[in-house]
């Protein structure tokens, strides 16, 4: 495998899913700024997205499409954007597993935007497509 690539400018309107959309991801701030689990903002906040699609191969495709505009990816597949970063956890059988993670004093916001536009660009383009959400336990970065 080659080294990362250089990624494609920032397109100007970043896609989003539609805010009452039920597979759009809501950031919840309590745990993300949560001063009991995270204090000094020092961790590192991640989340997970499964993806399922009836179509795998459209799946995969809308992915590599979307990480053109990224940095990366690493040698352990990572790929980023600004302050967050996404790896590719699985993807076989029509389920892509994602994680996306950032820290610092805009985890909320970077974070958030890094989701919402993997939501507009991939599961906003395949109506039955599903998504699960799982924050994880805060790591050290």
């Amino acid at each position: 495998m080659s080294g990362p690539r250089e990624s494609t400018s920032t397109p100007d309107a970043i896609p989003e899913l539609g805010a009452n959309d039920p597979r759009r991801y809501q950031m919840d701030m309590s745990w993300v700024w949560s001063r009991k689990h995270n204090p000094g903002l020092h961790k590192l906040a991640i989340v997970r997205a499964t993806v399922t699609a009836p179509d795998a191969k459209e799946l995969a495709s809308l992915f590599e499409e979307w990480t053109a505009y990224l940095e990366g990816p690493s040698e352990d597949g990572n790929y980023w954007h600004g302050g967050w970063f996404c790896q590719r956890e699985k993807s076989e059988d029509g389920t892509l597993a994602l994680l996306f993670g950032s820290a610092g004093e805009d985890v909320a916001e970077s974070l958030d935007f890094g989701i919402q536009w993997f939501s507009g660009a991939v599961i906003a383009r395949i109506a039955d497509a599903e998504v699960a959400w799982q924050e994880l336990p805060f790591t050290r970065d």
